[in-house]
C-alpha cells in the first residue's frame, strides 16, 4: 500500500495560459532580472528531490491533501481570478518535524508546481482539514501570482546591485548572468514572501477554501497555529497589518462560503470533471463515467464546484 501512494501526485489542469505581464500585489513583473521560469523549474525540481531524499513521504497525509487539493482547484472560479489559468500540481506530505509548508515553481508540461506539507502541520499543530485547506490553498495561490519565483528573485537581486545593473542593461557577459541566475535559484526553498504577497495570497486563500465548502473562519485558526512555528514565520511573517487585513477580509469570504452554501443544496447545478489516472491509457474512458469525480474512500461530502474550467483532469498519478 505504501508504494501505492509513494508517488501520489495531484495535476490539476485547465487549458488557458495567462501571457504577458503578470501586474500583482501593486506592482508589474514583467521583468525578472535573474531567473527565468525555466531555471526556476529545474533548480525546484532539484530542491524538492532534496527535500524527498531528506524525509519519507507519509502515504495518509498525502492522500488526505490531495483530496482537499483537488476540491480547492475546482473553487477557483470563486476568487475572481486563476480559473483561466493553466495550473498543474504535485503536493507531498512528509515526515518531518517542521510545523511548515513551502511550494516552488514548476513546469505546467511536466510535474507542474510543487506544494510540500511538512509533518508538523499534521502531527504537532494537528491542523483540520479546513485549516490545511487554508494552507494549502495559500501556497496554490503563491504560485499561481508567481510569488516564489519574484520573491527568490527580488532577495538576489538586492544582494547583487551591481551585477544586476549589469544585466539589466545587457552589459553583463553569460557568465555573470549565470552567476546570478544561480544565485537567485539557490532561494527558492529559503524564500520569505513580503508582507504585500501575504496579503495578497490570504484574501486569495480565503475565498478559495470558502468556495471549495471549508469555512473561512479556519484559516484565522491555521494561523494562530502557524504564528507558534518559528520555520512558517521566517517564511511567512505575520505582521500586524497582515493579521488586520485578514480578519478584514474574513466577512467576505464567509458570503462567498454562504452563496457556496447554497448552491450544494442544488446538486443538479454541479458540473465536476472526469479522473484519469496515470497507469489508464489515453483516450481510455474515465473511471468513474466522464461528469463525476472519483473519491477515494471516506471523501469529504459534495460541495459545490466552481463553473466548468476549460479542459483538463485530475490525475492522482496512481
Amino acid at each position: 500500500m505504501a508504494s501505492l501512494f509513494r508517488s501520489l501526485v495531484v495535476a490539476l489542469s485547465a487549458t488557458l495560459v495567462l501571457a504577458g505581464c503578470i501586474t500583482t500585489n501593486g506592482g508589474s513583473r514583467e521583468n525578472f532580472a535573474a531567473l527565468p521560469p525555466e531555471v526556476a523549474s529545474t533548480r525546484s525540481e532539484r530542491d524538492v528531490a532534496a527535500i524527498l531524499a531528506r524525509n519519507s513521504r507519509n502515504p495518509s497525509w498525502t492522500a488526505r491533501a490531495v483530496r482537499i487539493a483537488e476540491r480547492l482547484n475546482a473553487s477557483r472560479e470563486w476568487t475572481g481570478e486563476f480559473h483561466k489559468q493553466e495550473t498543474k500540481w504535485r503536493v507531498i506530505a512528509v515526515n518531518s518535524r517542521i510545523t511548515n509548508f513551502q511550494s516552488f515553481p514548476g513546469d505546467i508540461a511536466k510535474t507542474g508546481y510543487h506544494i510540500i506539507l511538512h509533518g508538523g502541520l499534521f502531527s504537532g499543530a494537528n491542523l483540520g482539514d479546513a485549516e490545511l485547506a487554508g494552507v494549502i490553498g495559500h501556497a496554490m495561490v503563491h504560485e499561481m501570482l508567481d510569488d516564489t519565483r519574484f520573491a527568490a528573485d527580488s532577495e538576489a537581486t538586492a544582494e547583487k546591485p551591481t551585477l544586476t545593473a549589469s544585466v539589466r542593461k545587457g552589459t553583463a557577459s553569460p557568465e555573470q548572468k549565470a552567476a546570478l541566475q544561480s544565485a537567485a535559484a539557490g532561494k527558492l526553498a529559503t524564500v520569505s514572501y513580503t508582507e504585500k504577497m501575504e496579503i495578497a495570497a490570504d484574501r486569495h486563500a480565503m475565498l478559495l477554501m470558502a468556495g471549495a465548502g471549508y469555512h473561512p473562519r479556519a484559516y484565522i485558526t491555521a494561523w494562530e497555529k502557524l504564528g507558534k512555528s518559528a520555520e512558517a514565520m521566517k517564511t511567512h511573517p505575520l505582521s500586524t497589518r497582515r493579521w488586520a487585513e485578514m480578519r478584514k477580509n474574513l466577512q467576505n469570504a464567509i458570503s462567498t462560503y454562504d452563496k457556496a452554501a447554497r448552491l450544494t443544496a442544488k446538486p443538479q447545478q454541479r458540473q465536476t470533471r472526469p479522473v484519469q489516472r496515470a497507469s489508464q491509457k489515453p483516450g481510455a474512458a474515465a473511471k468513474p463515467a466522464p461528469g463525476a469525480v472519483a473519491k477515494p474512500e471516506s471523501a469529504p461530502a459534495a460541495v459545490p464546484a466552481a463553473k466548468p474550467q476549460q479542459g483538463g483532469t485530475i490525475d492522482w498519478g496512481l
